[in-house]
């Protein structure tokens, strides 16, 4: 069933209202009986139960402040948006909170199966939403706070919808938090991997000798994009996602080739798409979005294109001049080792030439490279968190600061960790900067 393009709700979420954060579409790394198209998403179980919704790849990190937020444009529908802290399907029973609009277009607060407030009628156009800060949850209608504060435990969130009423439609499920990640690369030729994680060519001009194929892998059946940022380069430049990372030519998938100011889009070679008078900022993208290719101008699609979900992609890179870099990539999608998630992003330093990355040593290890770390002011902090977000730093062991490979480092012992769960990393030196990732392991 395609969705009719019609508006009935937009949604967003996490920035309070005296932030100025941009808005991102949600990645979904889980959905159940809803269909997402063009952003839109919608039930498409015609039973009249809580049986349809998703939760988000989108985390709000422990401590962060955000806004979660939606126009009502339809009425007469049941549904709710709100914050979990488990990738599960969202009942009432697992909503942190959550704002749920009834058939009768009242509005009201849970917090699982609790109901804290009831907050008057909906009407089309009015603006609801969660604003989250300082450890505290709010309501916010139309731009004012209608609620007293409620306390928010210390926990990292994602977003959850679900839907009872049949043909419940939600236009373009937002955030102001984007988990992207760094691209650890797995096999390359004709190029130079650089600290920061940028190519490049030492190959002689032409295509087909260097390229790079990414460890970060998007699985089968999940949505996920890789994005590039402009900023007034020359030559020519290959990114995408791509299937068959054997092969080290120029047969690429689904991938965008920048040329000076012009982005041209592909599939297996063939031109789908074209945009010129790129400016300084402008984000391209190639994502999967369920069964279908989009290329991007920042969050607007140019082209999409019907493709089988059932294929692992990673990201591949290729370079056409030689001497010419492909700056630092980034991807909603981590590295597929022993764990998912082999590098660290960045949230609040001020140098990125500070980030630290990691490696894996077997199943048992994972090892933090660092360089100019401020570890003058005090050891690195290393916290790890499980899938419900509990704290369990205290069942892990790392060595202190060694150096290896030629740079500082850290291990860390995750061997005691259950596998098949996703775990939080953050690491934070002496002057409270810090960085995080997500892993997941595998074995």
């Amino acid at each position: 069933m395609k969705l009719q393009k019609l508006v009935f709700i937009t949604a967003c979420c996490f920035a309070p209202v005296y932030m100025s954060a941009q808005m991102v579409d949600i990645t979904w790394s889980y959905t159940e009986n809803m269909e997402v198209d063009y952003g839109i998403i919608g039930k498409i179980n015609s039973s009249n139960t809580w049986n349809a919704g998703g939760v988000s790849l989108n985390l709000l990190p422990p401590g962060q402040q955000g806004e979660m937020k939606f126009k009502v444009s339809t009425l007469g529908k049941n549904y709710m948006i709100g914050l979990v802290s488990s990738s599960v399907p969202a009942t009432f029973s697992n909503f942190e909170y959550a704002l749920e609009v009834r058939t009768n277009n009242n509005i009201f607060l849970h917090s699982g199966t609790t109901l804290i407030g009831s907050y008057g009628i909906v009407k089309v156009g009015d603006e609801v939403g969660l604003q989250v800060r300082d450890a505290e949850v709010f309501v916010v209608i139309n731009g004012q706070l209608v609620s007293p504060a409620h306390v928010l435990r210390p926990i990292g969130f994602l977003v959850s919808v679900g839907i009872k009423t049949p043909g419940t439609v939600i236009e373009r499920p937002q955030c102001t938090f984007d988990n992207q990640f760094a691209i650890s690369w797995a096999s390359s030729q004709g190029v130079n991997i650089e600290n920061n994680g940028s190519l490049l060519k030492t190959a002689p001009t032409g295509w087909g000798n260097a390229v790079a194929f990414s460890e970060n892998v998007l699985p089968f059946g999940t949505s996920g994009y890789v994005t590039y940022v402009y900023e007034g380069e020359t030559g020519q430049r290959v990114f995408g996602l791509q299937a068959d990372t054997a092969d080290l030519s120029s047969n690429f998938d689904y991938y965008a080739r920048l040329q000076n100011s012009t982005v041209y889009y592909y599939r297996h070679n063939t031109l789908v798409a074209s945009t010129g008078g790129l400016v300084n900022g402008t984000k391209i993208i190639v994502e999967r979005n369920q069964n279908e290719i989009h290329y991007k101008i920042n969050n607007n699609i140019v082209q999409k294109i019907s493709v089988s979900p059932l294929e692992n992609l990673s990201v591949v890179a290729a370079i056409y001049n030689t001497g010419i870099p492909i700056k630092p990539l980034a991807a909603t999608f981590i590295p597929d080792k022993y764990v998912w998630g082999t590098t660290i992003r960045l949230v609040n330093a001020d140098d990125p030439e500070h980030i630290p990355v990691t490696r894996t040593i077997g199943p048992s290890y994972l090892e933090i490279l660092y360089k100019e770390l401020y570890v003058d002011n005090g050891p690195l902090n290393i916290q790890i968190f499980d899938n419900q977000f509990n704290d369990v730093t205290a069942s892990v062991s790392y060595l202190p600061s060694a150096v290896h490979f030629g740079e500082n480092s850290i291990r860390v012992n995750i061997n005691v960790l259950p596998v098949g769960y996703q775990y939080h990393l953050v690491v934070r030196d002496g002057m409270d900067r810090k960085w995080q990732m997500n892993f997941y392991k595998k074995q």
